[in-house]
């Protein structure tokens, strides 16, 4: 897990986690086979729908420099930077994470936005 800060919120999405069921051979096989050849950059500006694009301030996975590029490439993106919040933003930060998705799929705003 890749959080900005881990406190009790952070620990209890963990928690839950726990009584999933992981598959382990899809992890080893991403981990080992598909992640370091995994680029879609490409195909990108085939993308016609409505685009929101989300990444923590703290992201060090696909952070705000991917997010920026992947918002480039798809036409008409929403690019949104959350401050203070690292890969797990939905966690981390939930509330500003539910209201940027209804905003988006309710229609409002567009282009890049950073802050609280």
């Amino acid at each position: 897990m890749f959080f900005a800060t881990y406190g009790q919120r952070e620990v209890e999405y963990v928690d839950t986690l726990r009584a999933e069921l992981v598959n382990a051979d899809a992890l080893r096989l991403w981990d080992t086979e598909i992640q370091g050849t995994f680029d879609l950059r490409d195909s990108l500006a085939r993308i016609s729908a409505a685009t929101l694009v989300m990444t923590g301030q703290d992201d060090f996975i696909t952070g705000p420099l991917c997010a920026e590029e992947v918002a480039s490439l798809v036409a008409g993106a929403k690019c949104v930077i959350i401050p203070q919040s690292g890969h797990m933003v939905f966690v981390e930060a939930r509330d500003r994470f539910r209201l940027e998705v209804s905003d988006f799929l309710l229609g409002s705003g567009g282009g890049i936005s950073s802050g609280p």
